[in-house]
């Protein structure tokens, strides 16, 4: 099972070109996974990926930086 700081390297390594974007906020702090067993886990990892500017709930919200928090910045 790999370490957390072995993911991040791997986040880290993987962010390059990524130079097109504002924010690669990398792996989010409170992102668990199962650790499971010696004879392995199954399980499903689902992501979701929208249109955050249609989908916003709360109005300027890609502006309001004053409270929101998106994980590890700057990855």
């Amino acid at each position: 099972l790999p370490s957390i700081d072995t993911l991040f390297a791997k986040i880290e390594a993987g962010g390059a070109g990524l130079t097109e974007f504002a924010s690669a906020t990398g792996l989010p702090n409170r992102f668990l996974l199962p650790k499971g067993n010696d004879k392995g886990l199954e399980f499903d990892l689902v992501v979701a990926v929208t249109d955050g500017d249609a989908d916003a709930a709360v109005p300027g919200l890609h502006e309001n930086t004053k409270y929101n928090h998106y994980g590890a910045n700057g990855v």
